[in-house]
């Protein structure tokens, strides 16, 4: 019958693992934690990559939620243009087409009566 992990059942595991994933010495740890320096060596190698791969797929998991989080903002925003676009192009007498012509509001008239000079 397997022995159980002394590191995986020792109740600051969290604590341990954090500190063999940021490279600590097992001997510091050993020490600290009061396991044997062959445990934490047996830990890291059957164990701890088991859980940092769980940990790396949570991490990515909450960073593509961030991602889709910003891609459906921008979406919207880029929606919001096409309709502002689509509101001011749309040709008042065919709404089926778009118009890029001047509008009255951008057109600018100037009469001169006959015989007069421009400009005065």
């Amino acid at each position: 019958m397997p022995r159980t992990c002394t590191v995986c059942s020792h109740s600051q595991v969290d604590e341990i693992n954090k500190a063999l994933a940021s490279g600590a010495s097992y001997f510091s740890l050993a020490t600290k934690y009061n396991v044997s320096e062959m445990a934490l060596s047996r830990h890291a190698k059957n164990h701890l990559s088991k859980t940092l791969s769980k940990a790396q797929e949570a991490q990515e998991i909450v960073q593509g939620d961030a991602v889709m989080d910003e891609l459906k903002r921008c979406l919207e925003r880029v929606n919001l243009l096409f309709d502002a676009c689509d509101r001011w192009l749309r040709d008042a007498e065919d709404p089926s087409r778009y118009d890029i012509g001047p509008r009255a509001e951008d057109v600018k008239v100037t009469y001169y009566e006959p015989g007069q000079e421009a400009g005065r």
